[in-house]
């Protein structure tokens, strides 16, 4: 076989070797979200490997393998039993609406990050962020973000 054959062979290969993957992990999301929105904890837990580690901001350290899964995800339905998740595909208004759930977090840095990077993407969207908290106004950081914008006419 020829090098040029033998080349174009291997690219062809990987050219659709690639569609498998990615179709195989879109398949394996897809999956993974009608689970969570079915709050299937036991199929969830079929997911992890035996010994996966699952972290959360509501606790300290990681729960361990298919009994801290199941833990972790009753703790969650069943706090939340409407609990739902949807890929956004960063549309900004979701951008907007992390921004003011960090906000009110407390976690100001992460705020103002998230403001910016939505600023960027779709300033004209302000207002769904000023209108969840309308408190923000009184933070200067977040005036200074806004101030900026408004100087380079974004907004």
């Amino acid at each position: 076989m020829s090098k040029p054959l033998s080349y174009c062979s291997l690219l062809i290969f990987l050219v659709i070797s690639a569609h498998f993957v990615k179709a195989q992990t879109t398949d394996l999301i897809s999956e993974h979200f009608k689970l969570l929105n079915s709050h299937d904890i036991k199929g969830l837990t079929g997911e992890y490997a035996i010994d996966a580690l699952i972290y959360s901001p509501n606790w300290e350290g990681a729960k361990i393998g298919p009994a801290g899964i199941t833990e972790v995800y009753s703790r969650y339905y069943k706090t939340t039993p409407d609990l739902a998740y949807k890929v956004t595909n960063n549309k900004p208004v979701f951008l907007f609406y992390r921004a003011a759930i960090l906000l009110v977090m407390g976690k100001n840095k992460e705020a103002i990050i998230q403001l910016e990077q939505a600023m960027h993407v779709a300033p004209k969207t302000l207002r769904k962020f000023i209108d969840l908290v309308p408190e923000s106004l009184q933070n200067q950081q977040i005036v200074d973000v806004l101030a900026r914008f408004k100087r380079n006419k974004s907004i």
